[in-house]
C-alpha cells in the first residue's frame, strides 16, 4: 500500500514538472555548424545571437505550428536583452538570469505562403541557452 501511494504521487511530481517546463532546448543537428556560420558571414550576427538563432532553426524543426523560421539583418539587429535575473515565461518558470529576444517570422506548416510575426525568446544562465520559444509578436513588423 506505502509503495502504491509514492509510486502515483511520483507520477504527480512528474507530470507536473513536465508541465512546467514547456519546450526543451532542442540538440543541436547536423544542420547548425551552417546555419550558425551564415548568420555569422552573411547576416553579421554577433556570435552569442547567431548561437541562439541557430538553435531556433533547430528547435522549429520538432514544432507542430511552424516549418521554417527567417531573420532578417534589421531583426537580427534588433535583438534585445533583459539581463534581470527572472522566470522564462508563464508557460515555463524556471529562472533565467538573462532573456535574449529576437523579432521575425515563422511559416504556418502546410500554409507556405502564411508567415506570423514572432519574437525568438530565448532564456540564458551561465552563458547557456536553458529555454526557447516562439511567442507572438506583438509589435508585428
Amino acid at each position: 500500500m506505502k509503495s502504491t501511494k509514492f509510486i502515483v504521487s511520483a507520477i504527480f511530481a512528474l507530470g507536473f514538472s513536465a508541465a512546467a517546463h514547456a519546450d526543451a532546448v532542442p540538440k543541436r543537428t547536423k544542420d547548425f555548424t551552417g546555419n550558425y556560420q551564415t548568420l555569422v558571414k552573411d547576416q553579421q550576427a554577433a556570435p552569442q545571437i547567431a548561437d541562439y538563432i541557430a538553435s531556433a532553426y533547430d528547435y522549429v524543426k520538432k514544432s507542430k505550428k511552424y516549418d521554417r523560421l527567417g531573420f532578417t539583418k534589421d531583426d537580427i539587429s534588433a535583438a534585445e536583452t533583459n539581463d534581470k535575473s527572472s522566470k522564462f515565461s508563464t508557460s515555463d518558470p524556471r529562472k533565467v538570469s538573462a532573456v535574449i529576444s529576437v523579432p521575425g517570422e515563422a511559416r504556418n506548416k502546410g500554409a507556405s505562403t502564411k508567415w506570423d510575426s514572432i519574437m525568438l525568446r530565448c532564456g540564458i544562465t551561465d552563458g547557456k541557452l536553458k529555454a526557447i520559444e516562439l511567442a507572438p509578436n506583438k509589435a508585428g513588423k
